[in-house]
């Protein structure tokens, strides 16, 4: 505690952000004066309950087991989270999770569930390292219209000249928050970019995560811009995704996904084939936490670069899990990559949701179907079901389905943090079929 109050001091801050990201997917905060920082860094600060309960409208969901009437949580902040805001003055923030009134750990927070997550893995000798490559795009609004600054295509030198203001000062800002950007890809969308963070303890890599999304907004807003992580904000564009790569090494640093040989020649261990098929037996029912909100479903189609079946491919790009190639003989390389999910997902959620169900794989000794190399949008839908590849969830709706159907996502989130958490999703789900779109008035009213 005494090394936070003295860089506060040191570092000019006024105000620390006590910032946490819930069942909302929002990341919210309060602001904390540093004259009274000393007891909220040892208490927290409080918030009701009933913010478990909100989803990402910032609705109160009504069937929610916390109200109004509710106490509250306390937002306990990791001290060895705290770093200061380079787009801004004077501000800086601590990462916080939720606790009770009498200190102990909440059952709702996805945090808390990653830390345990890894904690167990460690037990049983794992260490789980992770990186999470995020596409989002950078625009302007103009004439009430949100635009690209650029058009100039994927990974064009002048696209990047165009963007490279706004990609300096976010390489620069997430640099002095301790997180390496490794490169910058001027994605297929105009204006989209992903930047690679280098890979680090799974909790490290999910942090980092939320760090980018709060960076790269505000960058963005300090120019007059949007950073948007949306997963598919205009018809005719490419979506944006978030790639999670996984590795898993013991105790001596050794890469357990690694193998000098395998049946498939891609140098690949039968404990990472193990752990692919546990992921792949749970795709569909983590689809809710993977892609969370409704527009996430407009971009999980065939021939869009993003996956659309649940299958597994050496870097197969269109299938859900990919096994990247590497360098011949490079141990530390050895990884997967789970391509469904966007960067709205809760990443703590997800990543405990993928490390469960690998190290279920794991233990189960479960072997994977084979592994499919062909363009998923190049195959019928008989070939895809003869080769055991089912078909993503079209929508939020049969994604709630699935997760309510798989009992083993509730018995691993615990039903405490799965309820309000389906809740929240289902009642975005609700208000979406409930809603009558544009497109339906313009083609419809005239005519029936």
């Amino acid at each position: 505690m005494e090394s936070v109050l003295q860089s506060v001091k040191k570092d000019g801050v006024k105000f620390v952000k006590f910032q946490w990201l819930g069942n909302d997917l929002l990341q919210r905060a309060l602001l904390v004066s540093c004259d009274s920082l000393k007891e909220h860094l040892k208490y927290g600060v409080g918030i009701p309950k009933a913010q478990q309960c909100f989803n990402s409208l910032d609705e109160l969901v009504p069937s929610g087991t916390f109200g109004p009437e509710s106490s509250e949580f306390r937002m306990l902040p990791d001290l060895s989270t705290y770093r200061v805001l380079p787009y801004t003055q004077g501000v800086a923030r601590l990462i916080c999770e939720h606790y009770n009134t009498d200190l102990s750990p909440s059952q709702t927070d996805g945090r808390i569930l990653l830390k345990r997550v890894l904690n167990k893995a460690q037990e049983m000798g794992f260490y789980v390292y992770a990186g999470l490559e995020a596409e989002f795009y950078v625009l302007r609004k103009e004439a009430n219209e949100f635009r690209p600054l650029e058009e100039e295509g994927i990974e064009t030198t002048h696209s990047y000249d165009v963007l490279f203001e706004y990609i300096s000062e976010l390489g620069d800002a997430l640099s002095k928050m301790g997180i390496f950007v490794e490169r910058v890809k001027k994605e297929y969308g105009n204006s989209q970019l992903e930047p690679t963070i280098r890979y680090k303890r799974a909790l490290e890599a999910a942090d980092d995560f939320v760090t980018l999304r709060d960076v790269a907004r505000g960058v963005a807003t300090k120019k007059g811009l949007l950073a948007t992580f949306l997963p598919k904000p205009f018809n005719k564009a490419p979506g944006s995704g978030l790639h999670v790569h996984l590795s898993v090494f013991d105790k001596n640093e050794n890469n357990l996904f690694h193998s000098q040989s395998d049946k498939y020649g891609m140098a690949l261990s039968e404990f990472a084939q193990s752990f692919i098929a546990g992921i792949l037996e749970h795709t569909k029912a983590m689809c809710f936490v993977a892609t969370p909100l409704v527009n996430s479903y407009k971009r999980l189609i065939p021939g869009s670069w993003a996956p659309s079946h649940v299958c597994w491919g050496f870097d197969n790009r269109s299938a859900a899990i990919r096994v990247p190639s590497r360098l011949s003989g490079s141990q530390s390389e050895a990884r997967i990559e789970f391509r469904v999910s966007d960067g709205c997902a809760n990443p703590y959620l997800l990543v405990s949701l993928l490390v469960l169900a690998g190290l279920e794989g794991v233990e189960k000794r479960l072997e994977p179907p084979q592994p499919l190399n062909k363009d998923v949008a190049k195959m019928s839908e008989a070939e895809l079901t003869q080769l055991g590849a089912e078909r993503l969830p079209r929508t939020l709706g049969e994604a709630l389905e699935c997760a309510r159907k798989d009992k083993w996502v509730k018995r691993v989130m615990g039903e405490l943090l799965f309820e309000e958490y389906y809740k929240a999703r289902e009642s975005e789900w609700y208000a979406y079929i409930q809603s009558v779109s544009e497109w339906e008035v313009l083609r419809y009213i005239e005519r029936v």
